[in-house]
């Protein structure tokens, strides 16, 4: 991703529009962290197919995604055998999760 001043794009607009039709997104910023992210016209229509897709598949309202869970498609138990959860689960990595969030000396 490039990132480019609002400014900078009048005089540099060819430049910037060549970086997207190689596959570049750009990033133009702005103050207050109003920025833009600006994408080539197939990126976004394949960003508007995908929203259309998601709102197609959507649950109806006459429905309930509790529903699956009525009428279940497999019998509890199928997996049995088949996977093991240790028994730390809960606990494991507790503290390299923890040293991603707050560094190795616990300040945040």
């Amino acid at each position: 991703m490039v990132a480019v001043k609002a400014s900078e794009i009048s005089q540099g607009f060819l430049k910037i529009a060549d970086k997207l039709v190689h596959g570049e997104t750009v990033l133009i910023s702005r103050s207050k962290n109003q920025n833009l992210i600006v994408i080539t016209e197939s990126e976004y229509n394949e960003l508007i197919g995908m929203r259309k897709s998601a709102i197609k598949n959507r649950v109806s309202p006459k429905s309930s995604p509790f529903d699956a869970l009525a009428n279940p498609k497999r019998k509890e138990g199928f997996m049995a055998g088949e996977v093991s959860v240790p028994v730390d689960f809960d606990t494991m990595l507790t503290k390299e999760i923890a040293d991603m969030f707050c560094g190795s000396d616990g300040s945040i």
